[in-house]
C-alpha cells in the first residue's frame, strides 16, 4: 500500500472554553418564565403533591448535584420535594430492571430513564417488538423542548448529541499523522507504528453491520483487519488508559469520556475520519409506571434550559444540537464541512436494523477483533447471519 493520506489540519476535538455564564441569573430568568407558563405552574403543583423525584443513572454523577439545585430553585421546590439520586454503574442492568418492574406491575425505580438510542428504542417497542414500557407524555408542551427534540412517537426527548470517533493521546500521536480515511487505520504499517486499542464489546462497530451504513461484509472485513493489528481490548469507558499513554488510541470511542477528559486538560482528543462520520443521541424518557411523572417532566424541561445545557457542556463538551445556541454545534459544522454530513444513528435507524441486522452480528464481533475470524470468513458469516433470520 502507498503512503497513507494524513489529515492536513487537526480535525479532532476543537472546542474553546465556553464563555463564563452567570448561572444564578439564568436560573432566576428560568424561574420567572416558569411562573408565566400555566402548564408549568400546573406541573409544579402536581410535583408538590408527588413529593419526590427518583433518578437512577449511570452517568453525570459529578454534576447531578448542580442540576438538582438548579431544578429545585427554578421551580421553587426547595424543601417541598426530595430528589433521590442513586448512581448505577450499569445502564443496561437498569434498563432490564425497568422492563421487569413494568411487567410485574411494580413502580419504576427511576422516574426518568436516561440512555442512548438502543435502550430507548427497546423501551418504546419492547425487546421483541411486543410493546414497551415508556409513557406517552406531551413533551412538546414543555417550553424548553423544541419539536425536533421529541422522538419515538412522542415517547422520548433528545437532550444531547454525541459524535463517536477515534480518541487518541495528543502526547504520543501528532494530529497530522492521523490517517484521513477510516480504511487506512487498518493498514499494517500504521498498526505497527502505534499502540492501538479497541473495545471488547465492539462498541461503535455494531451499526456498521447494517445496509443503511457499510453492510455486513465490508464491516466484517474492516473489523477483522483491525483485529489482526491491535495491541489490546479495553472497555468503552476507559478513556483514561488513552490519556495515560498506555495506549495511543482507541478505535472506536463513543465520545463522552474523551470529551470529558479533554475539558479537564488531559492529553486526549477525538478525530472523525472520512468514512466514519456518525451522530448519536442521548434521550430522556418517563416510564409508564413512574410514580412522579410531573416532577419528572419538570426536570426534563429544566435539563433543556440554557443553564442546565451549559453545565453539561462545561463538563462533557456535549449538548443538544437541536437547541438554539448549541455550544457543540461548531464541532458538528466542522465535521460536516470536512468529512460530510454525519449519519444519524437514531431511534428510527435502530427500529429498522436492530433485530435483523445488528443483534445477530453482535456475538460475532469480538471474534473478529480477537483473531477467531479473518477477512476470508466474512462472506460465510454474512450468510450465517442472513440464514439465522
Amino acid at each position: 500500500m502507498g503512503a497513507i493520506p494524513r489529515v492536513s489540519s487537526r480535525l479532532a476535538l476543537v472546542v474553546a472554553a465556553a464563555a463564563g455564564s452567570l448561572l444564578t441569573g439564568a436560573t432566576e430568568a428560568s424561574a420567572q418564565a416558569a411562573e408565566q407558563n400555566p402548564h408549568i405552574e400546573e406541573l409544579i403543583e402536581q410535583a408538590r403533591q408527588e413529593g419526590s423525584l427518583y433518578l437512577n443513572w449511570s452517568d453525570y454523577g459529578d454534576i447531578i448535584g448542580d442540576w438538582v439545585d438548579g431544578y429545585l430553585e427554578t421551580y421553587g421546590l426547595k424543601g417541598e420535594i426530595e430528589v433521590v439520586h442513586t448512581p448505577n454503574p450499569n445502564g443496561t442492568a437498569a434498563f432490564l430492571q425497568l422492563e421487569e418492574e413494568f411487567s410485574a406491575g411494580r413502580p419504576a425505580h427511576t422516574d426518568i430513564m436516561e440512555g442512548a438510542e438502543l435502550r430507548t428504542a427497546l423501551g418504546i417497542s419492547g425487546f421483541r417488538r411486543s410493546g414497551g414500557f415508556l409513557a406517552d407524555i406531551d413533551y412538546a408542551s414543555l417550553p424548553n423542548v423544541a419539536p425536533a427534540m421529541v422522538k419515538g412517537d412522542g415517547k422520548t426527548v433528545v437532550y444531547a448529541h454525541i459524535m463517536p470517533g477515534i480518541s487518541y493521546n495528543t502526547n504520543t500521536v501528532a494530529p497530522e499523522d492521523l490517517p484521513k480515511n477510516i480504511e487506512d487505520y487498518t493498514d499494517p504499517t500504521f498498526l505497527n507504528e502505534y499502540n492501538v486499542a479497541s473495545t471488547g464489546q465492539a462498541s461503535g462497530f455494531d451499526f456498521l453491520f447494517t445496509e443503511q451504513t457499510w453492510g455486513f461484509e465490508r464491516a466484517c472485513e474492516f473489523t477483522t483487519r483491525l483485529g489482526a493489528g491491535i495491541a489490546g481490548l479495553i472497555e468503552p469507558h476507559e478513556a483514561t488508559r488513552i490519556a495515560s499513554g498506555e495506549f495511543d488510541m482507541l478505535i472506536f470511542d463513543q465520545g463522552l469520556r474523551p470529551l470529558q477528559l479533554a475539558a479537564s486538560g488531559a492529553p486526549v482528543a477525538i478525530t472523525y475520519p472520512e468514512g466514519y462520520t456518525f451522530r448519536r443521541a442521548q434521550h430522556f424518557s418517563i416510564p409508564e409506571n413512574a410514580e412522579h411523572k410531573a416532577a419528572a417532566q419538570l426536570f426534563i424541561n429544566y435539563m433543556l434550559s440554557p443553564e442546565a445545557q451549559q453545565i453539561l457542556y462545561d463538563k462533557y463538551r456535549i449538548d443538544s444540537h437541536d437547541r438554539d445556541g448549541s455550544l457543540s454545534a461548531g464541532t458538528l459544522a466542522q465535521v460536516s464541512e470536512q468529512t460530510g454530513t454525519p449519519t444519524d444513528i437514531d431511534i428510527a435507524f435502530i427500529e429498522q436494523s436492530y433485530m435483523d441486522e445488528i443483534r445477530p452480528a453482535i456475538p460475532l464481533m469480538r471474534g473478529m477483533l480477537t483473531g477467531e475470524y479473518g477477512p476470508d470468513d466474512c462472506a460465510g458469516l454474512a450468510e450465517q447471519v442472513k440464514d439465522g433470520n
